[in-house]
């Protein structure tokens, strides 16, 4: 049986744990509803930027673009990994890492040929199972969003067109609302997949939209900017799925290391409950023995 102090000084060490996952919860809560807030704006311009392509895929144009069909590959398919470059946010790396083997293994069939990396737990994770790696960064800060999302979008599409790739899907965890999030996997190339999705929602001829000076020249600018809005687009999910889950893990952390300091507090008192027993038991021995 532990000793007084062995238990005073755990209940201690506990109670100071507490107070830091209780700070790191706080933060965490600051730093979602920030993200939520940014978050809201770039749906909003995302889904703009989508229903201006979805008008131009049921307006009467006719046009065509390497980007919108399959390539002369075959099976060559890249994932573009969005992982957290911190720990102590749950589950939120394992269960990413553990839904992309699954969706390699139901969906795709086969082993990728490269992974495009965002994030210092997924790189950790595709060095040690000897992946190969086409792209890496960690610790995409803010202002780096929009710099990391053109490099891997340029070069994503100049393998692509260079019949390196024949597919290349998005895999992260996203964020809808707090009660809506986890994997996610979206296709990125070819993006003929995209206006299939469109199609789908309303057939109509003719467009809004006066196009100058050709419509092909205009897909030559709106799909990258559509694919590179829509890779920030899921960094920034990403981001926010891990404070969410950060701020669950730290208050599942202070609800736990309260039960804890109650059970130890429980065995203190029981403890010192028995040792006062015992010396009353020794007096009354003693008081006995001198009479």
């Amino acid at each position: 049986m532990p000793t007084l102090k062995e238990i005073k000084l755990r209940v201690e060490g506990i109670r100071n744990t507490q107070k830091i996952t209780r700070a790191m919860k706080i933060v965490a809560t600051t730093r979602l509803k920030k993200l939520e807030r940014a978050m809201a704006a770039k749906i909003t311009f995302l889904e703009h930027l989508t229903n201006i392509y979805g008008e131009l895929s049921r307006s009467a144009y006719d046009f065509d673009h390497p980007l919108l069909k399959p390539n002369e590959a075959k099976g060559k398919v890249a994932l573009i990994v969005i992982s957290s470059d911190r720990g102590l946010c749950g589950a939120f790396n394992s269960q990413l890492f553990r839904s992309m083997e699954e969706f390699i293994e139901n969906d795709l069939k086969s082993e990728p040929v490269g992974y495009f990396v965002i994030g210092a737990k997924a790189e950790k994770l595709c060095k040690k199972s000897g992946k190969n790696i086409l792209y890496s960064a960690a610790k995409v800060a803010v202002d780096a969003r929009q710099k990391v999302a053109t490099e891997i979008i340029d070069l994503a599409v100049e393998k692509f067109m260079n019949n390196e790739l024949s597919e290349v899907y998005f895999v992260f965890n996203g964020f809808n609302s707090r009660s809506d999030f986890g994997f996610r996997t979206t296709p990125l190339l070819p993006f003929s997949k995209l206006i299939e999705r469109l199609l789908k929602d309303e057939k109509r001829k003719g467009s809004r939209f006066l196009i100058e000076p050709s419509i092909e020249s205009c897909l030559e600018v709106l799909i990258p900017f559509y694919l590179k809005t829509a890779l920030m687009h899921a960094i920034m999910q990403s981001q926010t799925a891990e404070e969410l889950s950060r701020m669950l893990a730290m208050d599942y952390a202070t609800e736990n290391a309260q039960e804890l300091i109650h059970d130890l507090t429980l065995i203190y008192n029981r403890t010192r409950q028995a040792v006062i027993t015992k010396e009353i038991s020794e007096i009354v021995g003693g008081a006995e023995a001198l009479k």
